[in-house]
């Protein structure tokens, strides 16, 4: 029960000056740290095949011949610039996570770029990756008997891979706009209930 004939401190003042700490900051910054570090993994095991996975292949023929396509001949420069600014874009998630647990303002702008560019790249390296999906499967349907063929089983595991693929692609980056365009659209938002608005 509150005594009410007892002047309020100065510490009851601040206390009533200060709204509380909104979880939301947290959470998202390390849902984006977590998607940061595996795309992180991934982008390097990306780039680490696109170098070696070729000359792998290279290095055991298939009876009927080879596709014309990555992994069995060595990826476009387009393919392997977008991989290589994949992984660097995977720190610019960790760091902006990493912002926005810390609860900086500078974090939702950060986190808008993030996901535009993540977004262009994912539309990109989509585009690449069903064009050479295609060019598989016809491959596939004029070379029915080739082991390469026979090993696919029709290459459902590479449309399946294509849909996991472009969901992890766009699902998160896609959020982080809904988030910081149409939610929470002030930078300020992210230090509600801290004492020091530090950008």
């Amino acid at each position: 029960m509150t005594d009410h004939s007892v002047p309020p401190t100065h510490a009851d003042m601040l206390d009533d000056d200060i709204s509380p700490r909104p979880a939301w900051p947290k959470v998202i910054g390390i849902i984006s740290i977590v998607f940061g570090a595996l795309g992180l993994v991934c982008s390097i095991v990306g780039v680490g095949s696109v170098l070696f996975l070729p000359s792998m292949m290279a290095n055991q023929p298939f009876e009927g011949g080879t596709p014309p396509v990555f992994p069995y001949v060595p990826a476009s420069p387009l393919m392997t610039g977008l991989m290589i600014l994949g992984t660097l874009w995977a720190i610019v998630l960790i760091v902006a996570g990493a912002m926005l647990v810390a609860r900086k303002p500078v974090a939702r702008p950060l986190m808008i770029v993030y996901a535009i560019v993540a977004t262009l790249l994912g539309a990109v390296t989509m585009k690449l990756q069903v064009d050479q999906q295609n060019m598989l499967m016809d491959w596939m349907r004029e070379n029915p008997n080739a082991q390469v063929t026979q090993m696919s089983g029709g290459n459902v595991g590479g449309l399946i891979g294509l849909a996991v693929g472009g969901f992890f692609a766009f699902a998160w980056p896609l959020f982080i706009l809904f988030w910081f365009l149409v939610v929470k659209r002030r930078n300020a938002d992210i230090a509600e209930g801290v004492e020091a608005i530090v950008a």
